[in-house]
């Protein structure tokens, strides 16, 4: 698998060489959110697991502080672009997926926000910092809480499975946004880009094939204990079998071969035709994830340079826990005013449901201060009543949000935000439920 993720790098770094990434004085620095608090989930959860935004807002800062530092310094030791770009992408495969806030820490602390939130104890394989394990887990579950936390909260429960790639891909949009209204170089970051979004699709791709049988049939052998075993086992194919059987209790899924505790890996011979085709499905409209300019290295599609106008897009395919969402996201930058519209579109196995939102990005307030920046977001849907796969009715929700930042210096500004939801599945929001929301932190700026 690593070899041929060299090969795919080494295809993408020739790719985005000759389109060459977009390389022009930024007109902001790039935003680091460290973020060491945010309510409920640091109340509620002590700490045992993070909220949602917390992950997303202080890997996205990891991983740009350490791109756009060893970038830089590659490029002042003398190193050529193509070199750093190869480099970062050998960082990504080999080092990031091992360290606390890489890409893989967030896609399985992912897992285990909704497993915390809903009173279910687990572990993380990073921590172990084994460098030699490739796969991480999330484990140390028992089978009388999973089992519980499945029957009394399907919907959740299939939240839980898809969290890790719903992060994964809100972390990559916040990235694209945050070097979109910065203006600076993609060619730093397109290494993260692209190699978090070719080990989901894999991850996919290999759900959906038979070959996925014998690495469960291996693990099964290895995992004589039950608390060694991942709460989950290979999420895309359990993701699907629960969209199809959400009523049907946990104990159905009989005996592990060990003949200790329940059988938790769903294999590619457990699912039926209908569950292959749909996996299927969704793993080409996967493909949308990379659609995007940015994706080659264009930070900003030039409308007007006088009036300076600038746009630039992105596609977004979601796993949910009522079946997928594909959302198209527009990037806009006119004169001050840095905004975004997205939409939504809700699929589950009856019916298509809409939603659209509309965010604003540092607008300055200068009739407080010069310091004083705000950031907002307005949200409204039309999703799958009560979030099941198989419905046509609806339920319309929205979300409001907003964000003050107060510029202390050049290097540092505190920003407190918060927000309230309806019912409903918003990408890296926690609570499926009415959920109000705040946190506080420190942006690092980074020029």
């Amino acid at each position: 698998m690593k070899s041929a993720k060299f090969a795919v790098l080494l295809l993408i770094l020739i790719t985005v060489n000759i389109i060459k990434a977009q390389d022009f004085p930024s007109e902001y620095p790039l935003e680091l959110k460290i973020y060491p608090f945010e309510f409920p989930y640091n109340i509620s959860g002590g700490y045992s697991y993070f909220g949602m935004n917390q992950l997303v807002q202080n890997s996205e800062s990891w991983t740009i502080f350490i791109h756009e530092t060893f970038g830089n310094l590659l490029i002042s030791s003398g190193c050529n672009d193509l070199f750093a770009f190869f480099f970062l992408g050998i960082y990504n495969i080999s080092i990031d997926q091992h360290l606390p806030l890489g890409s893989q820490w967030m896609y399985q602390e992912a897992h285990r926000s909704v497993l915390g939130s809903n009173d279910v104890e687990s572990a993380d394989s990073i921590y172990e910092f084994d460098f030699n394990v490739s796969d991480k887990k999330v484990y140390e579950v028992s089978d009388s809480e999973l089992a519980y936390f499945h029957d009394t909260h399907p919907v959740e429960f299939i939240r839980s499975v898809t969290a890790g790639s719903e992060l994964t891909i809100v972390k990559s949009t916040e990235l694209k946004k945050n070097y979109f209204y910065s203006g600076k170089s993609l060619k730093f970051i397109l290494p993260n880009l692209w190699i978090n979004q070719i080990n989901l699709f894999w991850n996919l791709q290999f759900s959906s094939i038979s070959t996925i049988n014998d690495s469960i049939d291996d693990l099964n052998t290895k995992e004589k204990n039950i608390k060694d075993r991942d709460f989950s086992g290979p999420e895309f194919t359990t993701w699907v079998y629960e969209l199809y059987h959400m009523d049907e209790p946990y104990s159905n899924r009989g005996i592990h071969p060990s003949g200790t505790g329940y059988n938790r890996y769903i294999s590619y011979s457990d699912l039926s035709k209908d569950e292959i085709d749909y996996l299927t499905r969704v793993t080409y409209l996967m493909l949308l994830n990379f659609a995007s300019p940015q994706m080659l290295g264009i930070n900003r599609m030039e409308i007007s340079e006088t009036e300076n106008i600038y746009l630039n897009f992105s596609f977004m395919t979601f796993l949910t826990p009522f079946g997928y969402t594909v959302d198209f996201n527009l990037m806009s930058k006119i004169k001050v005013l840095d905004f975004s519209i997205t939409y939504h579109s809700y699929v589950n196995n009856d019916k298509y449901f809409p939603g659209v939102d509309f965010e604003i990005y540092r607008l300055p307030l200068w009739f407080i201060n010069d310091n004083f920046y705000a950031g907002g977001l307005i949200s409204v849907w039309n999703q799958p009543d009560e979030l099941l796969f198989n419905t046509e009715k609806s339920m319309l929700g929205g979300m409001i949000k907003g964000e003050l930042i107060y510029k202390y210096n050049d290097k540092f500004e505190f920003f407190s935000e918060c927000g309230f939801k309806t019912e409903g599945w918003v990408a890296g929001q926690l609570s499926l439920d009415n959920e109000f929301t705040f946190g506080i932190g420190l942006n690092v700026l980074m020029y």
